[in-house]
């Protein structure tokens, strides 16, 4: 989501690396909070996209690898050594991956995509 054109970058990858090669993709999740931000009324403003040009869905990130020529082996939810002082902030970043992985509500904060060149 840093570059002018994902699927383009995807394709260049798949077309560079080796036939039992990984990609390793981490991907931010800010379509919980985007989601979260129109219920509550609140504008969607551009700098809270942060850097990134666009955003995907984890769903629309893996349709993305798909289309690309991958083919996705795991999803990780949960990124080991997140680390904050704040309570709150801590709890979020151990209860997100548990209700990303096992009730399907994608509000983790990120994801981590383990996928091959499919054959």
């Amino acid at each position: 989501y840093y570059t002018n054109d994902p699927f383009t970058t995807l394709q260049q990858i798949h077309g560079i690396i080796a036939p039992d090669g990984i990609l390793l993709l981490r991907v931010t999740n800010r379509t919980w909070l985007f989601d979260m931000l129109r219920l509550s009324g609140l504008e969607l403003h551009r700098e809270r996209f942060g850097d990134s040009k666009y955003n995907f869905s984890p769903e629309g990130t893996l349709r993305l690898l798909a289309r690309a020529g991958f083919r996705v082996e795991d999803v990780i939810w949960k990124e080991e050594g997140k680390a904050d002082p704040r309570w709150l902030i801590r709890l979020y970043y151990r209860v997100a991956p548990l209700l990303s992985k096992y009730l399907s509500l994608r509000v983790a904060p990120g994801m981590i995509v383990v996928a091959r060149v499919a054959k």
